[in-house]
């Protein structure tokens, strides 16, 4: 019994220490009441690294939100990077989506699968989406984004709205210093997010 106490004991220890390893959020960036901020997770003693949050208000229910996200056509629509993107293996609430990049220089091609679940509870709905590189055939034009993970959370408002919050992160070492990539993503993915409030409003 003493054993037990101390196995649970060091397991919620455990958690306390993982949860003080995740740094405050900081905004870095605000635009088109769009908002970017950034933390670091210590993963393990060798390793930390940087998480991203966007926030934001589109002028649409939750479900006319998520469906920009589970059609091709959709999706293509706002994703401004994306050459190419395709949702295939549908099955309920699960599917897999195939994304292709073309991103200026300096910074290399890429493309991404993700195998993505939607989640509905009674206060907000949630999709997770996790990387499986292996999924689709590599590409030699494209370095394969290799360890993502995000999830999008959508909150309805009274009036009619719904607040996302979009969270992400990647185990895949940066290629270049982030004062050269920061500036280009976040403001490829304002673009982005304009676009989609576009096509819900």
């Amino acid at each position: 019994m003493k054993f037990t106490y101390l196995i649970f004991n060091i397991f919620f220890l455990s958690l306390g220490n993982a949860q003080e390893k995740k740094s405050e959020w900081e905004l870095v960036k605000s635009e088109n009441n769009i908002d970017i901020s950034y933390r670091w997770l210590q993963v393990s003693e060798q390793q930390k690294i940087r998480e991203m949050k966007v926030e934001f208000t589109v002028e649409s229910d939750a479900s006319m939100v998520i469906e920009q996200f589970t059609s091709s056509t959709n999706l293509k629509k706002w994703q401004t990077s994306s050459d190419e993107c395709k949702i295939s293996d549908v099955s309920g609430n699960e599917w897999l989506t195939y994304l292709s990049f073309n991103l200026p220089w300096p910074l290399k091609s890429k493309d991404l699968v993700t195998q993505n679940e939607l989640i509905k509870t009674k206060n907000y709905s949630l999709i997770k989406m996790k990387s499986t590189p292996n999924a689709k055939p590599l590409r030699k034009d494209k370095n394969r984004i290799n360890s993502l993970e995000s999830e999008w959370k959508f909150i309805p408002l009274k009036n009619g709205n719904t607040k996302v919050i979009y969270t992400t992160l990647t185990y895949d070492k940066p290629e270049f210093p982030r004062s050269v990539t920061d500036p280009i993503i976040q403001k490829k993915l304002i673009q982005s997010i304009g676009l989609l409030k576009k096509s819900v409003s």
